[in-house]
């Protein structure tokens, strides 16, 4: 072989090389950029969650300060319309079926925040089916100020405890997809 025969193999497998690197390089950004829009697509079904979960952690707040009204075994009527009205419940319940119950992620979320849901439209009609005894004068009346009896009060305790307690649940199993989220955008991460 001649000099310049070598000159053109160098050439064809400097050609070969050049063409591979670029094939590597492109095919190494490509997975960088799916991995990429992979951990997005993680971060924003978790801040969907986190937005789901908000909501109904302000229901369960208002339903916790509602239920502080009954926590004797009689509510002071006055009291009670001076801190409840039903169109706060009603609104609660509005947001909750308005929440994309899909877009929590897992089945057991969203069987937890329709179960939330549900006990808080169970407390809205305790609530509303005391007042309407009320209006029925079925409530013991003590001294000149109407209240509602020892049973009614506790019903309402109990309908918040579970409407908290279903919230716990939620909570926990929002904590447990997240956790399992991270989980898996870190399998997402690139390694170089």
């Amino acid at each position: 072989m001649q000099a310049r025969d070598w000159s053109g193999w160098f050439h064809v497998l400097a050609t070969v090389l050049a063409v591979l690197g670029v094939f590597w390089l492109s095919e190494r950004r490509a997975r960088a950029c799916r991995t990429a829009d992979d951990a997005a697509a993680v971060r924003a079904e978790q801040c969907r969650a986190d937005a789901i979960l908000a909501v109904a952690r302000g229901a369960n707040e208002r339903a916790a300060r509602i239920g502080g009204l009954f926590a004797g075994d009689h509510v002071d009527l006055t009291l009670l319309f001076d801190a409840y009205d039903e169109s706060i419940l009603a609104s609660l319940i509005g947001t909750l079926d308005s929440v994309p119950v899909h877009q929590l992620g897992s089945a057991r979320g969203v069987a937890a925040l329709l179960d939330m849901r549900d006990l808080v439209r169970r407390l809205r009609k305790t609530i509303q089916s005391g007042l309407e005894a009320r209006r029925n004068a079925s409530i013991v009346e003590t001294g000149t100020r109407p209240q509602f009896d020892s049973v009614f009060c506790k019903s309402v305790r109990d309908q918040v405890a579970r409407t908290n307690d279903a919230f716990a649940v939620l909570e926990a199993i929002a904590v447990a997809d997240r956790q399992l989220r991270r989980s898996s955008a870190s399998d997402l991460e690139p390694t170089y």
